[in-house]
């Protein structure tokens, strides 16, 4: 019997005040549902980050976006 693959999702949140609150739920509630979860985080300026975030979104299973702040990098993603 082959052993099924977790679901993944990539979740793309504002950075400010909520990030780690956000980032806390996420993380318990995937981890109770045995869900895959990736989360970009790196706030430096690199020509890499842009790759990072549309491999993540290329490669996950779903994508779920908070768009509630308005942020202009959340709705870009």
């Amino acid at each position: 019997m082959e052993k099924s693959k977790k679901p993944t999702i990539f979740f793309a949140i504002p950075c400010g005040e909520f990030f780690n609150f956000q980032k806390r739920i996420i993380e318990d509630v995937c981890n109770a549902f045995k869900i895959e979860y990736l989360i970009i985080e790196d706030n430096t300026v690199t020509d890499f980050l842009w790759k990072k975030i549309t491999d993540g979104i290329d490669n996950s299973d779903y994508f779920i976006a908070d768009i509630s702040s308005k942020s202009p990098n959340i709705i870009l993603e």
